[in-house]
């Protein structure tokens, strides 16, 4: 596997979450050590200096299903600040029609 500047790599974040994040590869040290996100990690993608229960520990080449969960996340979290009181009825019942293909 061949890691170049600008590569997105994913980031497992959180304990058992399976929260993803992405960053751009923003170099490469002549020892090999690449720079991204704020971490360095080893050229087996191994993130270093982690101690044994902080993570994320690897970096994953970004692939469509880690694409598909970011997005995933972003909408959850969208919706997870959503105020229901601050709704109109129409939204609401938007909403709820939505729900109801679901059920």
């Amino acid at each position: 596997m061949t890691i170049k500047v600008g590569d997105e790599l994913a980031f497992q974040c959180g304990y058992g979450s399976g929260y993803w994040r992405i960053h751009k590869v923003e170099k490469i040290t002549p020892t090999g050590l690449i720079k991204c996100g704020g971490y360095t990690l080893d050229h087996d993608l191994r993130v270093r200096g982690q101690g044994r229960y902080s993570g994320p520990y690897r970096g994953k080449l970004v692939t469509q299903e880690i694409r598909d969960a970011v997005k995933r996340q972003h909408y959850f979290q969208k919706v997870s600040l959503i105020r229901p009181e601050n709704l109109t009825t129409s939204q609401l019942e938007r909403i709820a029609a939505i729900i109801a293909e679901e059920a």
